[in-house]
């Protein structure tokens, strides 16, 4: 009587975990589905070729969720209060996308901490790096190892019967569970390694960081451009990498956690793609700006109209045609000595970070532009920065600058761009004189002695 009351209770924690999942499985699909259609509508996210992976994972996330509801649904419907007995068959084919993501997401996620890894540690080596074939050969990889996984479960596991069990862990056999909980517990220190070095790296580089006061309120150059990664990683310890070691800790005490609470992995699978979505989305400025010109699309008439009332800066011919009586020169001299001293507060910052930092990622002129943030780290002492090093430097320090103007931020993206391709040269060549002025020097060069002038360049003239 105990076994039979023991029996009921665990049929209906199987069936509460099945509508749990099949909900899980709903906000999976739908939040990463979201995601693949901003790639598909949004030209930057697609150029921006560090965000590869985080589409292949988000890709390979939403698939998991839609391929696996059959198996759910099947489970769902084949419950019986006082006896589960599925066909062992059906349920190893409808649950094959559990071990093929389960590897795919590891691989995938090692991706990202090995990329973000180089990225810190070794900013010569990254930008050398080819992202896109990068980022298609873990994908490959993590396929590959989801496969042999796959065929491994067939090729191991015996077609059987085992009544009053609701989850496909209990039809694979005792070799496969063995192997496929230690690999990835494995893969989860590998992760758990990695995303240590970086969380240390970021919390030295931070504590290395001066704070410059500017009037942008704006965080962390570097705490922006990780956050993604950063959380993406996070989420992954939290619900695939711990909740590994606690399933291969019980299973070599004898204990089965699939037989207590069921599908264990798919929720745990689920709820890592729901959070990878919900971090991407929060952390991207392009993503939000999607989502917020649909939803705030009824107001823009009103936006328009309220902007086109502010009222503007005196322009040179204001100045010209207006009284010249006390009270205005001391209000324009005001106004211009606020805006001179913002200029010298922002060039302060530019030339900190020209002079301390290395930018690292590897982007084209209009996705430097659009972005919200460029990803600088803290120069390594022993790094010696070439031509290419400073130009980049050059190139995203001069170009952030311009952007931190008020009527710069008024621009539309197609006024931005046109602006700051025809500007930023001349103001990096005038920073470049003022800056080799200053240091009394014969000619213009970075530091080091470095010329600003490529070889290819010296060659032609």
């Amino acid at each position: 009587m105990d076994d039979m009351h023991i029996s009921l209770f665990s049929n209906e924690i199987y069936l509460s975990s099945y509508c749990i999942i099949f909900v899980l499985q709903l906000f999976c699909a739908g939040i990463n589905g979201v995601i693949i259609i901003m790639f598909w509508k949004l030209p930057a996210l697609r150029k921006n070729k560090n965000l590869h992976l985080v589409f292949y994972l988000a890709a390979s996330d939403f698939l998991a969720a839609v391929l696996e509801i059959p198996y759910i649904i099947y489970m769902i419907l084949k419950w019986n209060n006082y006896q589960l007995d599925f066909d062992p068959l059906v349920i190893l084919i409808s649950s094959t996308p559990l071990p093929l993501q389960r590897k795919v997401s590891a691989i995938i996620t090692i991706g990202i901490a090995v990329s973000r890894n180089l990225a810190i540690f070794f900013p010569a080596k990254f930008r050398k790096l080819e992202q896109s074939y990068y980022s298609e050969i873990t994908l490959v990889k993590g396929i590959v190892f989801g496969v042999f996984d796959v065929v491994l479960m067939f090729v191991t596991s015996p077609i059987t019967r085992v009544p009053n069990c609701g989850t496909s862990g209990c039809f694979v056999s005792d070799q496969f569970r063995s192997y496929w909980g230690t690999s990835n517990m494995i893969l989860g220190f590998i992760v758990v390694i990695l995303s240590s070095s970086i969380f240390f790296k970021i919390k030295s580089v931070g504590k290395e960081t001066p704070v410059i006061h500017t009037p942008l309120k704006q965080c962390s150059k570097f705490q922006q451009a990780n956050r993604t990664t950063t959380g993406i990683l996070i989420s992954s310890l939290f619900f695939l990498t711990i909740p590994s070691l606690c399933v291969g800790i019980l299973e070599s005490m004898g204990y089965s956690i699939f037989r207590l609470v069921g599908p264990f992995y798919s929720a745990s699978l689920m709820l890592s793609g729901i959070s990878n979505g919900v971090i991407f989305i929060g952390c991207n400025g392009d993503a939000r700006r999607m989502i917020a010109s649909k939803s705030g699309h009824s107001m823009s008439h009103t936006n328009s109209l309220f902007l086109f009332h502010l009222p503007s800066p005196p322009t040179l011919i204001h100045l010209l045609l207006m009284p010249a009586s006390p009270r205005f020169k001391c209000e324009v001299c005001k106004k211009f000595t606020t805006l001179f001293n913002y200029g010298v507060t922002l060039d302060s910052h530019r030339e900190n970070v020209f002079l301390t930092r290395t930018a690292i990622d590897d982007l084209h002129l209009d996705e430097y532009i659009l972005s919200d943030s460029i990803n600088y780290i803290q120069t390594p002492p022993d790094f010696r920065p070439c031509f290419y090093d400073w130009a980049l430097l050059d190139q995203t320090t001069s170009i952030e600058y311009m952007k931190k103007f008020e009527f710069v931020q008024q621009l539309s993206r197609e006024e931005l761009k046109i602006f700051i391709k025809n500007t930023y040269m001349s103001h990096i060549m005038f920073c470049n004189a003022m800056r080799s002025y200053n240091n009394r020097q014969e000619a213009a060069v970075y530091s080091g002695g470095v010329d600003v002038f490529s070889e290819e360049v010296k060659q032609v003239f």
